[in-house]
């Protein structure tokens, strides 16, 4: 009736609740403003429509400390391909096709993504902001449409930025 494009395998309950998922992210995130913002971002993934906030996460911190089972389930909400897309901010940024691939993504989500440089720190914020931009696949033609997608990175360090700005 309302032609979707994507829609979720997940079954929504409005009552349920997880103590497992409260203590988890309890035990992981010591800062309350902190815990509020990850679960804000959460709740931001799933308003698939726009991308009017132009957030993005990236979890850093040292290693076993819960990044990537919090990221991985948020991934879990989405699925599989083609709604997630597993592209690391460099893939992003420094080559001419992966961003094609956010066409009908809703997450793109990467754990351990390492700290090698990025090179074309311009198209990656066009693609973190939802920007139109140039999308295309190898021999197919070039279209333009706006990324959706949101993107969420865990790391041990971020990565180093070219013509870094504040």
């Amino acid at each position: 009736e309302y032609y979707f494009t994507s829609q979720l395998q997940t079954e929504y309950h409005p009552d349920a609740e997880s103590d497992r998922w409260t203590d988890f992210i309890e035990s992981s995130v010591e800062n309350l403003n902190d815990r509020h913002k990850i679960m804000e971002f959460v709740g931001y993934t799933l308003e698939t429509w726009h991308h009017n906030r132009e957030k993005n996460l990236f979890i850093v911190g040292p290693s076993q400390s819960g990044k990537s089972t919090f990221a991985d389930t948020i991934q879990e909400l989405f699925g599989v391909a083609p709604t997630v897309t597993n592209l690391t901010p460099q893939q992003l940024a420094d080559t001419q096709f992966d961003a094609a691939s956010l066409k009908e993504a809703m997450i793109n989500a990467v754990n351990d993504i390492n700290a090698s440089k990025i090179e074309n720190s311009g198209a990656l914020k066009r693609i973190l902001s939802g920007e139109r931009m140039k999308m295309e696949r190898k021999h197919q033609d070039a279209h333009f449409d706006e990324p959706t997608a949101k993107h969420m990175y865990t790391a041990n360090w971020l990565p180093r930025v070219v013509g870094q700005d504040e």
